[in-house]
């Protein structure tokens, strides 16, 4: 509930909410400048290998940490 979610008493249902395109549009755009997406002609966007790299490289510390037990659980 931090971050929204159910949590919103009894009387109110939890209502579910769409991004807006403008949000999702900025976010892609970021990601092209930075070099981690790339457009495909008619077919949408692609990682980079750059961006694969990163996140292997995300994922092998991730998983070094939970092998040797220091990941908190927050």
């Amino acid at each position: 509930t931090e971050y929204g979610g159910r949590k919103r008493g009894r009387r109110r249902p939890p209502h579910f909410r769409k991004a807006g395109r403008n949000h999702i549009r900025k976010i892609l755009q970021q990601l092209e400048k930075s070099g981690l997406v790339h457009k495909v002609d008619k077919k949408g966007r692609n990682l980079t290998p750059k961006a694969v790299g990163f996140l292997d490289s995300l994922a092998t510390e991730i998983l070094r940490e939970y092998r040797s037990g220091t990941v908190s659980s927050a």
